[in-house]
């Protein structure tokens, strides 16, 4: 059972008012003699909307002898109604429609008897966002990441270009990752003659035509940091020097003392051999470490 009806949904700014005429056809779910009813209903339950456009739902009870309460979800999270937006029809106007309505499911049920409900999910069109110039600097060997977010429905086809020209992928310094939400160009050990440019990320659709995030990649010369680990591998080996000459030397101390019979070992000279033992190692990684 189906039919039409013409609703109007209005929503006012401070310069423009907008009036959004939409076709509803009813679909009905029955459950225990009790209908409800969402609209409108597209193809494969789904409604069809630009971003910034209104969309009206409608949601309405049939062939129930007592009035019956309605609840609206947003995927699964509950819709604030008014009280007088409850009883047997419910109507929910959503308004500037955004890119974060996409795939969102809508869903009236009756508040007794959740099971019997009715849903409808949007489906809104959306271009990339992309525009404008990044400034991006790097230090010369260094890896380079360019990412643009292309996310956009339909989806549309991705290319990269420098400096006005197809970038040739198959250089092996160029690696590229490509999903429905983001585009991403790496370049590994970045070098100043070979990369240094205006690359652009190039979005074209049938729908959006062509859309463009650029990047001007400047390459510096890289810059020595302070060698952290050489130095404390050196303290190391210092430090281990120093300590085995006191131990050596201590230990020709021990041997005369006990030539004369005497006891003038120092207390826990052998653990400082031990503590020894587990620095060389250390020392001999932090040098091989850079």
């Amino acid at each position: 059972m189906t039919t039409t009806d013409i609703y109007l949904c209005h929503t006012f700014s401070q310069d423009r008012q907008k009036l959004l005429k939409i076709e509803m056809v009813k679909s009905f779910f029955l459950l225990l003699g009790v209908r409800v009813a969402v609209s409108p209903l597209g193809d494969g339950g789904t409604v069809s909307s630009e971003v910034g456009a209104t969309v009206s739902l409608s949601c309405w009870v049939e062939e129930s002898q007592a009035e019956e309460e309605l609840l609206w979800h947003r995927d699964g999270s509950e819709v604030e109604l008014g009280q007088a937006n409850r009883f047997n029809q419910s109507r929910l106007c959503i308004q500037d429609v955004s890119r974060d309505d996409h795939l969102v499911t809508f869903t009236c049920h009756l508040k007794r008897r959740p099971a019997t409900s009715a849903s409808v999910k949007m489906n809104v069109f959306f271009p990339p966002e992309l525009s404008g110039t990044e400034n991006v600097t790097v230090e010369e060997s260094q890896e380079t990441v360019l990412s643009c977010a292309v996310r956009a429905n339909p989806q549309v086809a991705v290319t990269w270009e420098k400096d006005g020209a197809r970038l040739d992928l198959m250089s092996s310094r160029y690696k590229l990752y490509q999903d429905e939400r983001e585009a991403r160009l790496t370049i590994t050990r970045t070098q100043r003659s070979e990369h240094q440019g205006l690359y652009s990320c190039v979005t074209t659709s049938a729908e959006f035509g062509t859309r463009t995030k650029s990047f001007q990649l400047t390459v510096e010369d890289r810059t020595m940091g302070f060698p952290v680990f050489p130095v404390v591998a050196g303290c190391v080996v210092v430090l281990c020097t120093i300590l085995l000459a006191v131990v050596s030397k201590w230990d020709r101390i021990r041997k005369g003392c006990i030539q004369r019979k005497q006891s003038c070992m120092p207390p826990r000279v052998h653990q400082y051999s031990l503590v020894l033992s587990s620095m060389l190692p250390l020392s001999s990684y932090l040098t091989h470490a850079q």
